[in-house]
């Protein structure tokens, strides 16, 4: 920065002047005439002007014969005198005496103390050697009294203010690096009150008053100065550095740009300048992701080497599912500066995101090298841990994030889901309680929970539905008051934001006169909502909707939420051509923005409050009728949903289970499986068969489903029959712990571990098929039943015992397999009580010819049953669609539904498919991350709310805005 201005020592050596009267002279700009022996004091005068003349052209020698000759012809006393000393005195600095210079400028003092440029010469010289600053402020001090009394000033009077406000500015300077900032006020104070337009002053002023605390007094110093002197460049970068810290972007942006203009190579504009591009773009990126791009970029135009920059447009990338282009910043990022851990952490989140297990580990230990006590890495270590099956190490990193930061609310949820997925459900529920305690918007941790009651023993139904109400509600309220905020701050009547309030305030409703008349040529628009169009559980049931729905009638559109798309993905694309859209990475108003452009009539999820859901969508009432199905066995507590699918067996008339949404039974079967392409081609022969009489019981269903009930009745099975086995496939058991707690459980009940096969997850589908050949009998848990593990098993022939209730004490979660097993036409089946269900599994287990019959046909009976008949199956869900479309449109316009006509493909949906009301509450979410195998092995709760979450550190700007202070510059950390 620029120092204070003084004086120099070595300006232009005043002319002769009398103490008072005599300010007429200046250094002549021409030689002067030659002095005229006959009249002395003309003589002196003259020789006086020679001298000022040659000094000013650095004839220095000649400049000091005259003065000599001068001072030779005058008296101590003569009036002239101090005039030729101080004129020596300016030779005597010119040649660098400054001693000499000293000492004669004290001579002319002693003939005549009051000579103001005396007075003013020797302080300049003393102002250079800290030792006489006091001398030197008390002599300039002196000199601007004595010259504001003159009538007319003595040459160089008018710059006295100026000089000695410079004077003050620089002492005051020295005091406050001396660590006495009130004293250096106080100077900078009687600087302004001897020269109230010096900048300098009001530029220090300003600094002082920022590093007390007090910014509005160093904003206003700030203007003041560039008042005065509109090119000063650190007053510029200062003031842009008060805008920044009162979280003013743009105001702090403009005063970087002035600097910049003052002084185009000025790098801490620059520096500051691209730090608050950051911050802008960081600030605006989720509203306008394009601007704070150019944002971010622009800062990298100013700073190529901005490593914070590059780190923060890998942010954006990231959270706009632009991976490849996020990994490309992250590690320029990193290139710039190796030791920033957040990009390491990030670089790991992108790679799990991509599949790059182990390069993701290679990224978070690169991170834990920089920084051990970062939690979140630990945090994101774990999960890539739990994706490889090492539920142990998983566990250890997560108790490390738990003891470096306590607080650290994403541990305890990720605890939760470990605890989870080793059947520990009450245990798991506590953390995420924890989590939400933490972190009352930590919707991923409340969605486990909920999920997570429906697995409980403890938890009665109404007390799940309540829950599910409850935390509805809350966020319903959030996404309705964040969309009205939106509104406010909209510049356009057609921005999304203000689209979204319209639909509070008005929600969409079908026209009832849509589907009137035979003749209707208006299809409906379908979209179907899931993360989960991969391999996974529910796309077995999803694949009959995007291919065998009837194109005449119908338009289907599907939004996948989908992280990491597969082969399965690319067929379900296929399927669709131009009415597939994905919407990863995109918030809910940019997804918004999709579906009603695409003007959606039925809008279907099918992820309930599973992983990566997007109830946040449901949540904005985009389309006249919404629907939940498939992935979720109870509520979703969103009023804006209207209608749930199910069947009358999963969900009887005379339920007493409670649903937000409407329940619309189809006639048959509410799901239609599709075997994986990779299945075998034929059920093998029952083990029993070869094994010598050792019957194998088997469960492939997650451990959160296996609780101390079933775990009862497993075991007494295994007692009626001592010579089986029971074979267990599922992900936590790679790790002892896993194992060691079932064995545990098991031994409790008196059966030794011996007598336990338990196998760890297998990520071919194919092989976790053919898996099925090496059970005998299938065994489903309660209250919890399977879905997807039934349907293959199933469908490789191995018959499954399931356990049935009284409609009045079911729910949806444990009827699923009651649904399923009587749809194929097997109700043998299923028991109703424990005795029931033991008998059954045991009768048929010890049967040999009966179980190679059933076997045998178990796959054409499912196939050539509503469960495996797509075409019959669509055109009740077809059917379906209408009835929910006219049923929505007569409630608006105040029919009674028997007085509407259908159109012919309608026309009689309401007497085979309307029944069973369920119970109103509300409820949402925002998307959370998946982590979880590609394998549909896991069944429903693969995709439970979050396995482990990986946690992309966001808080995208750490770097250094810089203030300067005085002549240094200061940083000040901003993590």
């Amino acid at each position: 920065m620029t120092a204070p201005s003084t004086a120099s020592p070595s300006a232009s050596p005043l002319p002769v002047a009398s103490p008072c009267s005599d300010s007429s002279l200046s250094p002549p700009s021409s030689p002067p005439p030659s002095p005229d022996p006959s009249s002395p004091h003309h003589s002196v005068e003259a020789l006086l002007a020679q001298a000022s003349f040659l000094c000013a052209r650095g004839r220095h020698t000649a400049a000091a014969k005259a003065v000599t000759t001068t001072l030779s012809l005058l008296n101590s006393d003569d009036p002239q005198y101090p005039s030729a000393l101080v004129q020596l005195a300016a030779v005597h600095v010119a040649h660098a005496r400054f001693f000499d210079a000293e000492d004669t400028l004290r001579r002319a003092l002693r003939a005549a103390p009051d000579f103001v440029p005396a007075l003013q010469a020797l302080a300049t010289i003393l102002s250079n050697n800290p030792v006489h600053l006091r001398e030197a402020l008390q002599l300039l001090r002196q000199a601007v009294t004595l010259a504001s009394s003159c009538e007319t000033p003595n040459f160089g009077a008018d710059s006295l203010p100026l000089q000695l406000a410079a004077l003050l500015t620089d002492v005051g300077v020295r005091l406050k690096m001396a660590g006495l900032p009130a004293d250096a006020v106080r100077h900078y104070t009687e600087a302004l009150e001897v020269c109230p337009t010096y900048a300098q002053a009001m530029y220090n002023m300003a600094v002082a008053h920022a590093d007390a605390s007090h910014p509005a007094k160093a904003r206003m110093y700030y203007e003041q100065c560039l008042k005065n002197n509109p090119s000063h460049v650190e007053a510029w970068c200062n003031l842009g550095v008060l805008h920044r810290n009162d979280g003013n972007a743009d105001l702090a942006m403009r005063a970087y740009e002035k600097a910049l203009s003052c002084n185009p190579n000025y790098e801490l504009a620059k520096s500051n300048l691209a730090v608050a591009l950051c911050e802008k773009g960081t600030s605006i990126k989720h509203s306008d992701s394009n601007l704070a791009k150019r944002l971010y970029k622009r800062a990298l135009a100013l700073q190529p080497c901005f490593a914070d920059a590059h780190y923060n447009l890998g942010v954006l990338y990231a959270e706009t599912a632009k991976l490849e282009r996020a990994l490309l910043s992250y590690n320029l990022a990193i290139q710039f500066n190796p030791r920033l851990t957040e990009a390491h952490n990030n670089l790991g989140v992108v790679h799990k995101e991509l599949g790059n297990l182990h390069k993701a580990l290679e990224c978070y230990k690169n991170a834990l090298q920089c920084d051990r006590q970062h939690h979140q890495t630990h945090n994101n270590i774990a999960v890539v841990y739990t994706l490889l099956g090492d539920i142990d190490t998983a566990s250890e990193h997560l108790r490390m994030a738990n003891a470096i930061s306590p607080q650290y609310a994403e541990a305890y949820n990720n605890i939760g889901v470990l605890l989870r997925d080793q059947g520990d459900i009450d245990s798991a529920i506590s953390h995420y309680e924890r989590c939400s305690q933490m972190d009352p918007r930590a919707d991923m941790a409340a969605q486990n929970r909920l999920h997570a009651l429906s697995y409980s023993e403890r938890w009665t139904k109404a007390q799940v539905y309540e829950q599910h109400v409850a935390w509805g509600a809350s966020f319903q309220r959030r996404i309705d008051d964040e969309i009205m905020q939106a509104a406010k701050g909209s510049e356009t009547d057609n921005s999304i934001a203000v689209r979204l309030l319209q639909r509070i305030e008005s929600p969409p409703q079908p026209d009832p006169n849509r589907l009137r008349g035979p003749n209707t040529d208006s299809p409906l628009r379908i979209g179907y909502l899931s993360p989960d169009f991969f391999t996974h559980s529910v796309s077995y049931f999803a694949h009959v909707l995007l291919e065998k729905y009837d194109t005449q009638g119908f338009e289907v559109y599907a939004y996948a939420n989908v992280a990491q798309p597969d082969a399965k993905t690319a067929r379900f694309q296929q399927l669709l051509g131009g009415r597939w859209r994905n919407i990863w990475g995109h918030t809910a108003s940019a997804a918004a923005k999709l579906i009603l452009d695409d003007k959606i009539d039925v809008l279907i999820e099918l992820a309930g409050h599973t992983a990566n859901n997007r109830l946040d969508i449901m949540a904005l009432r985009l389309a006249p009728v919404q629907v939940t199905w498939i992935g979720y066995p109870n509520t979703t507590g969103l009023k804006t949903i209207h209608y749930r699918v199910t069947d009358g067996t999963v969900d009887p008339p005379n339920t007493s289970q409670q649903f937000s949404e409407k329940l619309w039974r189809l006639p048959n079967v509410f799901l239609c499986y599709t075997p994986a392409l990779e299945a075998p081609e034929e059920p093998s022969e029952p083990p029993l068969q070869s094994s010598g009489g050792i019957v194998t019981f088997g469960s492939f269903n997650v451990l959160s489903k296996v609780q101390s009930r079933t775990i009862h009745l497993w075991a007494s099975i295994l007692k009626r029959v001592p010579t089986s086995r029971l074979l267990l496939k599922a992900k936590p058991f790679a790790t002892p712990t896993a194992k060691t707690r079932m064995e545990h459980l098991f031994a409790k009940e008196g059966i030794a571990a011996e007598r336990l096969d338990l196998v760890p997850l297998i990520p071919s589908t194919r092989s976790h098929l053919q898996a099925y050949s090496n059970v005998d009998v299938g065994l489903d848990p309660f209250p919890y039943a399977g879905t997807t593990t039934t349907c293959e098993a199933l469908f490789m022939g191995v018959p499954v015992i399931t356990m049935g209730t009284r409609a009045e004490n079911g729910d949806h979660a444990h009827n699923v397999g009651v649904s399923l097993i009587t749809t194929i036409g097997h109700p043998e089946l299923v028991a109703y009580t424990d005795e029931d269900y033991i008998e059954k599994a045991v009768s048929l287990g010890t049967d040999l010819p009966r179980l190679k019959a059933i076997r045998s046909s178990l796959r054409k009976d499912m196939m050539e049953s509503p469960l495996g008949q797509s075409e019959r199956y669509m055109r009740d869900v077809e059917k379906m669609f209408c009835g929910m479309w006219v049923e929505q449109g007569g409630r608006v316009a105040g029919e009674e539904l028997g007085t509407v006509v259908l159109s012919t493909e309608c026309e009689d949906v309401l007497s085979k498919s309307v029944s069973g009301l369920g119970e109103e509450s509300v409820g949402s979410t925002t998307p959370p991350c998946r982590s979880a195998c590609q394998s549909s092995d896991e069944e429903e709760s693969v995709k439970d709310s979050t396995e482990l979450s990986a946690d992309p550190i966001t808080k995208e700007q750490k770097s250094a805005d810089i203030c300067i202070n005085n002549d240094t510059a200061v940083e000040t950390m901003n993590v």
